[in-house]
């Protein structure tokens, strides 16, 4: 009983750190909604290949061109998306 009352409360104060640190520092917020939103991006265009969807072989061209400007915007954006 006493390890997971330790563990609850190392738990709880995890997230007071890191919610702090949120509120603390309002850049960090939208540089996360932006990582989130490449990486949710990133893994459907994975998913959408991977399935071999029938849109796929339809509009191959299509799909190589919206690859090749996202390339191009991540490479444009570079700064602010932070990528190393």
């Amino acid at each position: 009983p006493g390890i997971a009352n330790s563990l609850e409360q190392m738990k709880e104060q995890l997230k007071s750190d890191a919610n702090a640190r949120a509120r603390d520092d309002p850049e960090k917020v939208k540089t996360d909604i932006i990582r989130v939103g490449t990486a949710v991006l990133g893994l459907s265009s994975l998913a959408l290949f991977f399935s071999e969807a029938q849109f796929l072989h339809d509009n191959a061209n299509l799909v190589m061109i919206g690859i090749f400007v996202l390339g191009y915007i991540g490479i444009i954006f570079e700064e602010v998306f932070e990528f190393n």
